[in-house]
């Protein structure tokens, strides 16, 4: 979504589900509509980016020790 290149995804619910897709068009629609809304949605999204980041960090920190 942040790149604006085309993406696939697989999903595999358990039971029943809502799926949402939300692509760039709505996200520049809605920052001028609710703008607030829009800015929990960034902060959530990067505090997600951020977690897999430190993730990521911690099992390469694992490799650095062979």
């Amino acid at each position: 979504m942040y790149t604006n290149k085309k993406q696939s995804a697989t999903l595999i619910a358990s039971q029943v589900t809502i799926i949402y897709e939300i692509d760039i068009e709505l996200i520049q629609k809605h920052s001028v509509i609710t703008p607030e809304i829009i800015g929990q949605f960034h902060e959530c999204m990067a505090k997600i980016m951020a977690s897999r980041i430190i993730a990521q960090n911690k099992r390469m920190k694992v490799f650095d020790k062979f």
